[in-house]
């Protein structure tokens, strides 16, 4: 499955690109407890550079991703988009995910873009990311 924008999919209710939508959403408050809860604990990532992050506490994953937040903010950013979303299920309650990430600023322009995995695990409250991986370039 790829697509841009909207997830093309043999089961249309899989709902994986809305979890990306409302990645955007919630990044476009700068309000990293809004991010957080787009994770189920306890989340492992995995930076450009190599480094491993693993995250126990809901406090501690806030303070990463506001970390972030506000050196997006720093460089300009106003919003984010997702592009070239590819899906692979991994069974009935999860999937593999992977998109391109775009930092725009207030302009459009983009700021920052990188590729990006996902495993998404399905919950009660929709799917939640409990590890990513950025992609070496």
């Amino acid at each position: 499955m790829r697509t841009s924008g909207k997830l093309e999919s043999e089961r249309p209710d899989d709902g994986v690109a809305a979890f990306f939508d409302g990645f955007v959403a919630a990044f476009a408050t700068f309000d990293a407890a809004r991010v957080a809860a787009l994770y189920r604990l306890p989340v492992v990532a995995m930076q450009a550079d190599g480094t491993v992050q693993c995250f126990a506490t809901r406090a501690d994953l806030e303070r990463a991703f506001q970390a972030y937040l506000d050196g997006y903010r720093r460089d300009g950013a106003s919003t984010c988009r997702w592009r070239d979303l590819d899906v692979a299920p991994i069974g009935g309650q999860a999937a593999l995910a992977t998109v391109t990430w775009d930092v725009l600023d207030a302009a459009g322009a983009q700021i920052r873009s990188w590729r990006e995995s996902y495993n998404l695990v399905r919950t009660e409250s929709g799917w939640r990311a409990m590890a990513s991986i950025d992609h070496v370039p």
